[in-house]
């Protein structure tokens, strides 16, 4: 897609130092509905001189904001589901009309028996072999036919409450904008610590039957869109589907998107094959599947990752994909949503042009906790309430944080749950006004976060700070580190050299996104330096372009722990692009904040870690144009060390791209 770019001055990225100026930029179709002139946009793109804000009121509403479609809630369940008086966070599904009532699925393949509630009133009203499908559906009040978003939960405690309730706010908010959003049960999934031997024993496989529950949640939807005396009747666009999950939903979510494309799977040790594509030995038996259906994107929020290794080690996602985590997440305290991120559509280092057709990225929300995301889990919980390095233990009660020692001026205390969710909404919006209303438009702003963040036009709450990753489905490599090599080297189809000057040191690093920690999963470039005028070069031969009109160069990078006079410091340095005689140059601050790692919380609540915090940095090629190089004679990228006199960082990839 052609892009046009727009100039800001208004752009402000604490505790990054203040930015001047930025180029975001938008679909040229947007551009041309604006009144430009065709002319100006012959190549590709242009800059322009109307200001953000005008760029942003008329192309982006703000996604969080409620749209105009009047909806209704509906309770659905399966009819021999009845809960007690003392389940009182579950009695409203006994209330299911039974135009809603859904059929039971036998989950017995993956799990002996559902998990128990001691110590937390009765057990569950059924039995692994009939567990219900029940929740709760937002549906716009108007004919019409309306796209499908499944929000799917994760484990908590204590039982008594409905995790499921959580995210009716964001339910509300997709189906006030035409969408038919529905949250779903799975609590009796979740095992109790006073049920922890069992709890030992089936965790994994739980998180097996998880995605499975999903995916049957979405056939149940299906079946009444066919069903003529249904009230979804012709309703469901089973054409645009996406599933949102936290927690260990957020790796149901993902795991779903997988299992839908398959017809078998393992179960537990007396299931090793499960079928998946609905057939029946005999007229009355409980089958599961089949699937296929066209999910367009999933969003893991601080998803857990690799739960159910014995069994499905590293599932990649095949659709589209974002990830949302927080920096002060307890719970899943690493960033388990880069991982997964970076085993979705990973690059084929045998056919590095090949392309799935699909994107993926990741927003790191900085003092962001896990729970807070869901309104149920918003009441104080000590487990996920994060403290400083140096204090032994949570303290009864405590909802914010005492930053680390080095972070006193540039860390703010743990987000508010209204701050974490009012960011789900925009994020989630966001999502869903592209991939499930078609609205185009809102691509730049999953290319590009910091159209939220501008000061006068705000989506974001005024303390909420982001970092985001976002890989384009059409790219060329100049250097992804995949190769099964430690030497330095341009990545195929390009060739080349990689250049170190005197004072720098680069080499391959396996991270699992804590920086010099010893969980080590993926590779990236670990650049270090010190001395005058480090630099390292991408010095390139001739570039076999192909016929995508690349608009971009982008590089994602993760600031390394520094020394006692860094600490807390954002990221700096500059591109340097030539072309023969031709040189260009831009700071990377510019167009993205790279911040100081964020600390991590260990076991014992402490913050022992510190987090790679990766940032995609996207600069324009018409910048390095308008200073008068021809990109097609492109002939060397050099990281030019010049913002700082020692440092170190780590590069995940640089790249052509959209």
């Amino acid at each position: 897609m052609a892009l046009i770019g727009t100039k800001s001055e208004e752009y402000k990225c604490t505790p990054c130092r203040e930015i001047d100026t930025h180029l975001i930029f938008l679909p040229v179709d947007i551009a041309l509905a604006q009144g430009k002139d065709s002319a100006a946009l012959t190549n590709t793109f242009v800059l322009l001189e109307n200001s953000f804000m005008d760029t942003v009121q008329a192309v982006l509403n703000n996604p969080a904001e409620k749209g105009a479609y009047p909806y209704i809630k509906i309770a659905y369940n399966s009819l021999h589901a009845v809960y007690p008086p003392s389940m009182s966070e579950y009695t409203d599904y006994n209330s299911a009309s039974s135009l809603f009532h859904t059929q039971p699925v036998d989950l017995s393949a993956f799990m002996p028996r559902v998990a128990r509630r001691a110590g937390y009133g009765p057990d569950w009203p059924f039995d692994i072999t009939e567990t219900p499908l029940s929740g709760h559906v937002f549906t716009p009040n108007e004919p019409g036919v309306y796209p499908l978003a499944i929000f799917v939960h994760g484990q908590h405690q204590p039982w008594q409450d409905n995790s499921a309730k959580g995210y009716f706010y964001l339910c509300e908010l997709l189906a006030s904008h035409g969408i038919i959003a529905a949250t779903i049960n799975i609590s009796y999934l979740t095992a109790s610590t006073l049920d922890y031997g069992y709890n030992k024993a089936f965790w994994k496989n739980e998180c097996g039957a998880r995605p499975i529950s999903v995916l049957e949640h979405i056939k149940q939807f299906a079946v009444w869109n066919a069903t003529p005396s249904s009230y979804f009747h012709k309703k469901v666009d089973m054409q645009r589907i996406m599933l949102i999950g936290h927690s260990r939903g957020g790796e149901a979510v993902g795991q779903a998107s997988s299992l839908n494309l398959w017809s078998f799977m393992k179960g537990d040790e007396l299931h090793p094959q499960v079928r998946l594509d609905g057939y029946k030995r005999n007229p009355i038996e409980t089958v599961l599947g089949p699937y296929g259906f066209n999910i367009r994107a999933t969003l893991g929020i601080a998803p857990t990752i690799s739960q159910n290794m014995s069994q499905y080690p590293h599932l990649p996602i095949p659709d589209n994909c974002f990830f949302i985590h927080g920096t002060r997440d307890r719970d899943v305290p690493y960033s388990e949503a880069d991982e997964a991120h970076s085993i979705a559509h990973k690059v084929n280092i045998f056919k590095p042009l090949e392309s799935t057709g699909k994107i993926k990225g990741v927003w790191r929300v900085l003092g962001a906790n896990h729970n807070f995301f869901n309104t149920v889990w918003s009441n104080v919980d000590t487990r996920d309430a994060p403290v400083s390095r140096k204090s032994p233990a949570p303290l009864p009660g405590m909802l914010t944080t005492t930053p680390a020692p080095w972070a006193a001026e540039t860390r703010e205390a743990l987000l508010t749950p209204e701050e974490q969710q009012e960011t789900a909404k925009v994020l989630v919006g966001a999502m869903a006004q592209y991939f499930l209303l078609d609205k185009q438009e809102y691509k730049a702003f999953l290319q590009d976060h910091r159209l939220g963040l501008n000061a006068e036009n705000r989506w974001f709450p005024a303390k909420v700070q982001l970092t985001s990753q976002y890989q384009d489905a059409e790219r060329m490599y100049i250097q992804h580190n995949q190769e099964y090599s430690d030497h330095l080297t341009i990545s195929a189809p390009l060739t080349g050299q990689v250049v170190v000057s005197e004072g720098v040191e680069a080499q391959r690093h396996p991270v699992d996104f804590y920086v010099d920690s010893p969980f080590n999963r993926f590779l990236v470039m670990r650049i270090s330096w010190q001395g005058p005028d480090p630099r390292y070069t991408l010095a390139i031969d001739p570039i076999p372009w192909p016929q995508t009109p690349f608009t971009h160069l982008a590089l994602t990078v993760a600031q390394a722990a520094a020394t006692a006079d860094e600490l807390g410091q954002a990221l700096d340095f500059s591109i340097e692009v030539a072309a023969g005689e031709h040189v260009a140059k831009v700071s990377i601050s510019d167009y993205a904040c790279v911040p100081y790692p964020d600390a991590v919380p260990d076991s014992q609540g402490c913050f022992g870690f510190d987090s790679l915090v990766m940032q995609t940095v996207r600069i324009p090629l018409q910048v390095f144009v308008a200073q008068g190089l021809v990109i097609r004679d492109l002939e060397r990228i050099s990281l030019v060390f010049d913002k700082r006199k020692k440092g170190a960082l780590y590069c995940r990839d640089i790249q052509f791209t959209l």
